[in-house]
Parts: structure tokens; C-alpha cells; sequence
């Protein structure tokens, strides 16, 4: 969050933690192999959280610097196991870790 750079205070601190619950599902799912399996809807969504940190500091005048961590994006999908999507478990997730400093 590059506003608390902008923070009136010599100091500051802030943190925060998003809770993100998708509603994601796939309906009327074929399988290509030729079998003729189908399944109405398989839910895919998985629940994660977004996390956010920052410490901001006046290091001289006019000099003001923020470390910051955060998780600003992602994704996670579990199609489970025996649907006509796949029948073995299949699950996917795509994770990022943002480490940063700058200074204004």
C-alpha cells in the first residue's frame, strides 16, 4: 500500500489481512477421452488470504522510506477427485510474495 508512504507521521505502522472466498464452479463438464462421462457442476473455488505489512519512516528530511510485504495476488482451484473433469485429485495454485522498499 504505497499511501502510507504519504503518511503525515515520521512513523507509521499498518497492517491488514484480506479473506478472499470464492464462488467458482465449472457446469456441464465433458471429458474428451470419448467415454461419455459428464458432471453437472464441479465446485473449484479455494478460500485463501491476502495479506498486507508496512512500516513506514521519515529517515531525514524530506526523506520518507516504506518496507512493505504483501501477497497481491494468487489463485487455488481443487477439482477433486472422480468427476468427469479428471479422475485422479487435480489441485492448482499460483502463489506471489511482494517484498519491497521505496523511498519518496
Amino acid at each position: 500500500n504505497i499511501d502510507q508512504l504519504f503518511d503525515a507521521a515520521p512513523y507509521s505502522f499498518d497492517a491488514g489481512v484480506t479473506y478472499v472466498s470464492p464462488q467458482r464452479t465449472l457446469k456441464n463438464v465433458q471429458r474428451l477421452d470419448g467415454s461419455g462421462m459428464s458432471t453437472s457442476e464441479i465446485d473449484v473455488g479455494g478460500d485463501y488470504v491476502v495479506p498486507r505489512i508496512g512500516f513506514k519512516a521519515n529517515i531525514f528530511e524530506p526523506v520518507d522510506c516504506l518496507a512493505s510485504y504483501t501477497k497481491p495476488y494468487g489463485a487455488e482451484a481443487d477439482f477433486g477427485m472422480n468427476n468427469a473433469y479428471s479422475p485422479t485429485a487435480v489441485e492448482y495454485y499460483v502463489k506471489t510474495n511482494d517484498f519491497g522498499v521505496t523511498c519518496s
